[in-house]
């Protein structure tokens, strides 16, 4: 028996609706990745600033952040 075409439909929505939400994870888990990168980041700048190379730490955390929105997913 020939199944309605509606049945094809739910499944690719279906695939579609699994797609999305593991994209959503991926995002979610780069999102917290970056997270605990840019607090790593601060921390390190703060100890760079306490020995005199703060502007450099500063930089390399700009540098860092602005990778972090420019890099592929």
């Amino acid at each position: 028996t020939a199944q309605p075409r509606s049945a094809g439909r739910g499944t690719s929505h279906l695939y579609n609706a699994q797609y999305v939400a593991r994209s959503a994870l991926a995002a979610s888990r780069e999102a917290a990745n970056a997270t605990v990168e840019a607090g790593l980041c601060r921390r390190s700048a703060a100890a760079h600033f306490r020995t005199g190379e703060g502007a450099h730490a500063t930089l390399n955390c700009a540098l860092a952040r602005e990778w972090g929105l420019r890099s592929p997913g």
